[in-house]
């Protein structure tokens, strides 16, 4: 005997729940390992590489590589932004 059109609507349905759950689940699991890896990248340049490089530059040179990054997070951060937009447009 053949399920009903709302039988198969309601399986499909719940398939394409279990789907998107799995997915969260990695989704979820890869930002905390790029969240874990962005805090220990963050730290190692307060402790390290930002003290080495007040020792070795001098206040006009830190200051211009303040203003490059600046500039580079800027442009950065529109590169994303347009990205994410074009991925979520159908």
């Amino acid at each position: 005997m053949p399920r009903s059109a709302t039988v198969n609507q309601e399986l499909r349905q719940r398939s394409r729940e279990r789907i998107l759950a799995a997915a969260l689940e990695v989704f979820a699991a890869k930002a905390k390992v790029l969240k874990d890896l962005v805090e220990h990248h963050a730290e190692e340049e307060e402790t390290e590489m930002f003290p080495r490089a007040r020792k070795l530059m001098d206040r006009e040179e830190l200051v211009r590589l303040g203003d490059q990054l600046a500039q580079a997070k800027v442009s950065l951060t529109e590169r994303v932004l347009t990205k994410l937009v074009e991925l979520v447009r159908p």
